[in-house]
């Protein structure tokens, strides 16, 4: 008796298999977009008006960075990873914010969830960034802010109060009446 024989079996088209429609796609995304705006809206009414909660971390070189130690100035956050595309493409944007607002008074500190050091050393010299980024401590300072997505921005005044939380702020216009 011959068989035919095959390296490769094949085997009967499944329904789950199929491509979900590109409906499906969007659907899923707004409902996501959804989500995240709305957990973006709760994290801001937490924490507007609020104390900002403090905190040490070090950078990737082992320096401390302390909130506190950043009191009498307006104060930007910017909760980041170098594996977020958004964050990535924020990079420049921040940058630019640093230079034009470090002679007013305003600072902004980096909070990445990058897990690897290495990874983060290298992105913050390869972009040249001219603010601190806490590396150490991190997650802890993720945790305490109740971030969950990311970029996170927080604006925090010279008197240590957040005022403004969320993840497309204009920090032009949100640091403005702080100056």
């Amino acid at each position: 008796m011959s068989q035919d024989y095959s390296p490769t079996p094949e085997w009967p088209e499944e329904e789950s298999s199929k491509p979900l429609p590109f409906m499906t796609w969007v659907v899923g995304g707004l409902i996501v977009l959804a989500i995240a705006l709305i957990a973006g809206t709760m994290l801001g009414s937490s924490l507007k008006g609020q104390p900002a909660p403090d905190f040490v971390g070090r950078n990737t070189n082992g320096d401390i960075i302390r909130l506190s130690d950043y009191r009498g100035k307006v104060v930007v956050l910017d909760f980041w990873a170098t594996w977020c595309p958004p964050c990535v493409a924020n990079v420049p944007t921040m940058k630019a914010f640093q230079e034009a607002h470090y002679e007013k008074g305003v600072e902004v500190i980096g909070i990445s969830a990058d897990m690897n050091v290495n990874v983060l050393a290298d992105f913050e010299q390869t972009q040249m960034l001219n603010y601190p980024t806490v590396f150490e401590g991190a997650r802890e300072i993720i945790d305490q802010y109740g971030v969950r997505a990311f970029p996170t921005l927080v604006v925090i005044d010279r008197e240590g109060k957040v005022r403004r939380i969320g993840h497309h702020l204009d920090l032009d216009e949100a640091v403005r009446p702080l100056l």
